[in-house]
């Protein structure tokens, strides 16, 4: 249900005037920033890291005013089913539907020129000179007043994602982006379905290469097993023919016993190392066998090889 002091009222949204009702989130936000510095680098109201607290980035000047507007925006979302979310991070999420946004508030800043105080007059007898180049003039960022709430997440083309400017202020845009969070959310989900269907297509690209060089590396494998057994086969007759070449040579020779005992025991010796390697005294599994096991990290290496085809 909506508050009271952020109804719509002829197409606008009233701003709290105090934070005495304020939104859960926005009284963390004012806890982070009690006790806190301004941030003299970054211009904007210092808040506590180790405590969540939303993405606001403004002047201290700006900042009682920015919580009362993001009071105002969280109540007038979350009626209409927004949920506001802050990470460990402090980072600011807006779900609605099935898609979430991140968000912030920031304010406008400039430069501004932070003179040192002038050197000291030097004496007469003083041996030292002032550091001179400490005494330049300081950069550092002011808050202009200007303060803008803006959708970090994806927003899509013709989607307004940021709202307040010169001619519009941040106080008058509350409705416009309360209009606004379904837009970019229908567009952050259609854009979040494009990045689904294109991730499905590369894994499916991805995975007809693996398959594509998985076969490859398959058949290259089984063609030099056949090479390979056609090599020993060949070794095989090979050794067949010079035994029976040496047992032809001492054929006919008269050798004594002894000598014909070591010329038996070579023969035999010559036929086991022929049949050892011959594929075709195997099992008949082993000589017709297709099956081929690939390393467990052959896919991953393809995959891991962008613009290159398969082996």
């Amino acid at each position: 249900m909506a508050r009271k002091d952020v109804c719509t009222e002829a197409g606008q949204i009233a701003i709290p005037s105090d934070l005495t009702d304020a939104h859960p989130l926005v009284v963390a936000t004012q806890a982070a920033a009690k006790g806190m510095r301004f941030d003299e680098v970054h211009g904007k109201q210092g808040l506590d890291v180790a405590k969540k607290h939303l993405d606001i980035r403004v002047s201290p000047e700006q900042f009682q005013l920015a919580l009362r507007i993001c009071s105002a925006l969280i109540y007038a979302t979350e009626s209409m089913g927004a949920k506001w979310v802050v990470d460990d991070n402090s980072d600011t999420w807006v779900l609605y539907g099935a898609h979430r946004m991140r968000v912030c508030l920031i304010e406008k800043m400039k430069k501004v020129i932070w003179p040192h105080e002038p050197p000291p007059r030097l004496k007469a007898a003083a041996k030292t000179r002032p550091n001179w180049k400490a005494m330049h003039p300081r950069n550092k960022l002011a808050g202009t007043g200007l303060m803008e709430f803006k959708v970090l997440s994806y927003v899509g083309p013709g989607i307004k994602g940021r709202w307040g400017d010169e001619k519009h202020s941040l106080e008058n845009e509350i409705a416009a982006i309360v209009a606004g969070i379904p837009l970019v959310a229908a567009a952050g989900r259609a854009h979040d379905e494009d990045l689904r269907v294109q991730a499905i297509a590369r894994a499916e690209k991805r995975q007809t290469r693996v398959n594509d060089a998985r076969r490859a590396e398959i058949k290259k494998i089984l063609r030099e097993r056949l090479i390979q057994a056609a090599r020993s086969w060949q070794k095989a007759a090979s050794i067949r023919a010079y035994r029976t070449a040496v047992a032809k040579h001492f054929q006919n020779m008269n050798l004594l016993a002894a000598d014909q005992l070591k010329l038996d025991l070579w023969l035999d010796w010559a036929n086991v190392q022929a049949d050892s390697i011959d594929p075709l005294h195997q099992d008949l599994t082993a000589l017709t066998d297709n099956e081929v096991s690939l390393s467990a990290d052959f896919d991953n290496k393809v995959q891991h090889s962008p613009g290159s085809g398969p082996p």
